[in-house]
């Protein structure tokens, strides 16, 4: 049963340092059984520019931790903005939880939106 389905990045990123969703999305990043994350990207510029996103978990809001491996991994980001990009399910496991989000390429740059929709796999409650 889905719990939650929220934009949780909306932005324009430039270059390959990673960013991160805002703290107000820890709480609800880390509340569901399985985590299932889209990006839409618009305005693409750069060679050969991709997109990463990894879920990270934290018992604290201080320590963060890869939650597993990547849900987007290196993928290429199309020039058309009406192609979804879709990861791998991932399975939160602390009390919070954030998105790591990194582009690669040569001077990549992209107005980026990710939506995180959460499922309780409980199938009794």
């Amino acid at each position: 049963m889905r719990v939650f389905h929220v934009k949780v990045f909306e932005d324009r990123i430039e270059g390959t340092t990673a960013v991160y969703t805002s703290p107000e999305f820890d709480d609800v990043l880390a509340s569901a059984s399985t985590l299932i994350i889209v990006a839409w990207a618009t305005n693409v510029s750069g060679t050969s520019p991709t997109l990463t996103v990894a879920l990270e978990q934290s018992p604290d809001r201080v320590h963060w931790i890869p939650a597993e491996a990547s849900q987007i991994s290196a993928e290429s980001i199309p020039p058309s903005p009406n192609v979804p990009i879709g990861g791998d399910p991932a399975t939160p496991g602390t009390g919070f939880g954030r998105l790591k989000i990194s582009l690669g390429g040569t001077t990549p740059a992209t107005n980026l939106t990710l939506w995180a929709t959460g499922h309780d796999d409980n199938p009794f409650g």
